[in-house]
């Protein structure tokens, strides 16, 4: 999990919602959620963080005007992640009061489970020099950050990821303590904080994986029917059973039958595949838990290209196209987004009404 509040992400939020915006930072990648089976060392410290943030939040919002029994958490991608994770987390009761999740939920990526296999851990820790013995916590804290930083990224690096990637390190996962059970279980059960929820989706979210992980430097010519298989092979596909028949159907159910299996159609294919993967089906999942709750959740697409969208057309509404409308990017000064070169005067009317539905859901539910 990754990412970062910028300093001055939500000055046009604040001012034009008349709310009070906190920014959470917590640790990170293997920083954040390093976990060795068997140990005392089971991961979480990033979701722990944000329980203290929280917690924080509850003791001081007062003293800036703000209301500790009405806090809404909201968040885009691991930040949408993050704030459906709390909603599972019995030491998170209480600490907030309604959920805005932008683009991903708790069963976004089958990564949250329990985690078995120490191989893992070793291999980490042998790359920092270190060995799986009662000393490995001393011989970690004899590392500087940049050296465990720098492990974490050779590691995911695609030459070493063919064989190593370490997804059980670097993100939530079920310690019997915090997270109790994989996440589908726990909304299936109902074992969820009952709090008003929006749950939303950009319409072409899949685009994610062509554009911003896989890279747009990579040529069309990468796009073939082998790296469509190895995608669905390599991909942890269901958190209770990754089987040869649910490969193979996932292959047959997003294969484009009777047409050219062409760069192009791949393409399509992988993004179709990780849009339903990523964002319909989990989101599907968690609004029908708090249906069948009796709880008030609501779901939104976000539709709208930018006039001056960085991405190439193919990629449609990708996967973050919206926070520039949330935090009221039209109306900063340059005009610029790192996802557009400029907006248009309907853009910002847009920006306007999404950051009236937004704070009006935050104050008034």
């Amino acid at each position: 999990m990754g990412g970062a509040p910028n300093d001055d992400i939500s000055s046009v939020l604040t001012t034009f919602g008349d709310v009070i915006v906190v920014g959470i930072q917590y640790r990170l990648g293997i920083l954040g959620f390093f976990n060795v089976p068997g140990t005392k060392t089971k991961g979480n410290f990033g979701l722990m963080d944000q329980i203290e943030a929280l917690k924080w939040v509850q003791r001081n919002i007062a003293k800036f005007g703000g209301d500790p029994s009405n806090v809404t958490i909201f968040g885009e991608s691991a930040g949408a992640i993050s704030v459906s994770l709390l909603m599972l987390i019995p030491q998170a009761k209480e600490l907030f009061h309604r959920v805005i999740a932008q683009s991903g939920t708790a069963d976004s990526l089958p990564s949250c489970f329990a985690v078995q296999d120490i191989k893992k851990a070793r291999v980490f820790l042998e790359s920092l020099n270190c060995s799986l013995s009662e000393q490995y916590l001393d011989c970690l804290r004899d590392r500087s950050s940049d050296e465990i930083l720098n492990s974490q990224l050779l590691h995911m690096s695609p030459e070493v990821s063919k064989q190593f990637w370490p997804s059980e390190l670097m993100t939530p996962v079920v310690d019997g303590l915090y997270i109790t059970d994989i996440p589908r279980n726990l909304l299936r059960q109902g074992k969820f904080h009952r709090v008003p929820s929006i749950f939303g989706m950009n319409a072409d979210e899949g685009s994610m994986i062509p554009t911003m992980m896989f890279g747009q430097s990579v040529p069309l010519s990468h796009y073939t029917s082998h790296l469509f298989q190895t995608f669905i092979n390599t991909s942890r596909n269901t958190p209770e059973d990754d089987n040869d028949l649910v490969k193979a159907a996932i292959l047959q159910s997003y294969t484009k039958h009777g047409v050219s299996q062409t760069p192009e159609i791949i393409r399509e294919q992988i993004s179709e595949l990780f849009h339903d993967k990523f964002a319909t089906a989990p989101l599907s999942l968690s609004l029908q838990s708090l249906a069948s709750a009796g709880i008030p959740g609501y779901f939104y697409i976000f539709e709208h290209r930018s006039k001056y969208s960085v991405w190439p057309s193919w990629a449609g509404v990708n996967h973050a196209d919206e926070l520039p409308y949330v935090f009221g990017a039209p109306f900063k000064t340059p005009n610029v987004s790192p996802l557009s070169n400029g907006f248009t005067d309907m853009e910002k009317g847009l920006s306007r009404f999404i950051i009236k539905l937004w704070t009006n859901f935050a104050k008034y539910g």
